[in-house]
């Protein structure tokens, strides 16, 4: 367990991710090599599931957005690291789902933070990590 204070919201990826119904992992947007009718991607995105091999349409609007939040935090002895706070962890601590946050977020600038990942900034938490895994935390 340690007790560490959320410093700053890592920007370097998305704080989101287009997720798998089934098995929750990413799913892409079918590019240019997709056969089929263009206008209609535009409106509709496929988006495909490498290792459920599914295919999704409507994914951005059907709640298939996960968090991939990652946080720097320091503890009392100034030691420094990142946490990476996935959809049920990041979920439990906003207590909103991620796709609430997306629709806030300005289109046009996908780094946009929303107001509840930054009000995260400066709080501080207890974690509990299990073989490099966030199994729990704990808002203090």
């Amino acid at each position: 367990m340690v007790v560490a204070k959320i410093e700053a919201i890592d920007l370097d990826k998305l704080w989101y991710y287009t997720a798998c119904n089934f098995c929750k992992r990413k799913i892409v947007r079918q590019g240019d090599g997709f056969e089929g009718n263009v206008q209609h991607l535009q409106h509709n995105p496929i988006y495909n599931c490498k290792t459920c091999n599914k295919d999704f349409e409507h994914a951005i609007h059907c709640g298939f957005l996960s968090y991939y939040l990652v946080v720097r935090v320091s503890d009392d002895s100034k030691g420094e690291a990142k946490f990476l706070l996935f959809n049920i962890i990041a979920e439990r601590l906003i207590r909103r789902p991620a796709f609430e946050l997306v629709q806030e977020a300005a289109q046009e600038n996908p780094h946009f933070l929303p107001q509840s990942l930054t009000d995260l900034i400066g709080r501080k938490l207890l974690f509990m990590v299990n073989k490099n895994k966030i199994q729990h935390m704990l808002l203090i």
